[in-house]
Parts: structure tokens; sequence; C-alpha cells
């Protein structure tokens, strides 16, 4: 089973949610039936304040929230 997490920061500034969103329903509309495709949206709220770049910010929560995905995965 092919697994695909697609993580983003709602309100970043250089790279548009509506972009990842648009990815993750491309996935969904080719998807193979053994894949389980995952969107993971982190809101600035959940961010170090005060914000003073979305994009710069969200890096490393975008990182250890990846981290923490592959690890349950290695765990299954």
């Amino acid at each position: 089973n092919m697994k695909v997490n697609l993580i983003h920061c709602i309100d970043d500034e250089i790279i548009p949610i509506s972009l990842a969103q648009t990815a993750y329903d491309k996935f969904i509309a080719n998807g193979d039936t053994n894949a389980t495709i995952t969107f993971t949206e982190i809101p600035s709220s959940a961010l170090s304040q005060p914000v003073t770049s979305t994009h710069a910010q969200c890096g490393n929560m975008a990182y250890r929230k990846a981290i923490k995905w592959f690890m349950k995965i290695r765990s299954e």
C-alpha cells in the first residue's frame, strides 16, 4: 500500500494552499486503489508567535509532522 502525505501551511505566502489542494485533488482523481493519500494542513495558529513569514516558520513544523508520520508508518 503506497502512502502519500501532502503537508502544507494554510497561510503560506509563497506557495498558496490552493496549489497543494489541487495536487491532492489530482492524486485522488488519478489515485491507485492501493494508495492512501493524506492532506495535512497546518494552521498559522500552530506556529510560534509572532509570525513574520508563514512559509519560513512553517517549514520546521512541516518537517516535524513528516518525521512523525514516517515513524508511524515504520511502526505499522
